[in-house]
């Protein structure tokens, strides 16, 4: 005879005791109980190689046993089968749609500004700007400074991408600004008789 529960499992087995001397027929219980029941539970983690076969899918950071397709925008388990449920999710109707839906979408490339050459430009800009605000020289010399520098230094391409107009004020409110102020608070503090 055996009880069963739903989280353990219970075996009752009966045993006769062999120094039973008054003959009575009532045998001793012996229980063993065993947490889970079968073949042992394993769980399948994300792997990375995954990713040749499938390259639409990411780890999920917060959970080691899912993946996340780029094309749904949703994670999925992994932890019963591995690999085949991901290839049980990409025969899904909804992936299937949703492949579809992303083959008939334009792509949109925004610009990378990852190039030194942007870099060294916004950099003569900045301290152009900083230049005319340090020296307290009028906004307007600025429209001036585009077509001077494009036309003195006409083999740099530095040159040929700088922009600065007086309408360019947002390098000196947002960059140059505030640093500006800091130092003629600190001279007025001091007591300088000259502000720059």
């Amino acid at each position: 005879m055996s009880d069963s529960t739903s989280d353990d499992i219970t075996t009752t087995t009966y045993l006769s005791d062999s120094n039973d001397l008054d003959g009575s027929s009532n045998p001793k219980k012996a229980k063993v109980t065993r947490k889970t029941h079968g073949a042992a539970v394993y769980r399948t983690k994300f792997n990375p190689q995954w990713r040749e076969k499938f390259p639409f899918i990411d780890k999920v950071s917060d959970d080691i046993y899912s993946f996340y397709c780029n094309i749904c925008k949703r994670s999925v388990k992994c932890s019963h089968m591995g690999i085949t449920d991901i290839e049980r999710h990409v025969g899904n109707q909804m992936h299937i749609a949703n492949v579809k839906a992303a083959r008939g979408q334009r792509t949109i490339n925004f610009p990378r500004y990852d190039s030194p050459l942007i870099e060294k430009t916004t950099r003569a800009e900045v301290k152009i700007a900083t230049m005319l605000v340090k020296h307290n020289i009028p906004l307007a010399v600025a429209d001036e400074l585009t077509p001077l520098f494009q036309d003195v230094f006409s083999d740099s391409q530095i040159a040929k991408n700088f922009s600065s107009r007086r309408t360019k004020t947002c390098i000196i409110n947002g960059a140059v600004a505030p640093r500006f102020q800091s130092i003629l608070v600190d001279k007025m503090k001091n007591g300088m008789d000259h502000l720059p």
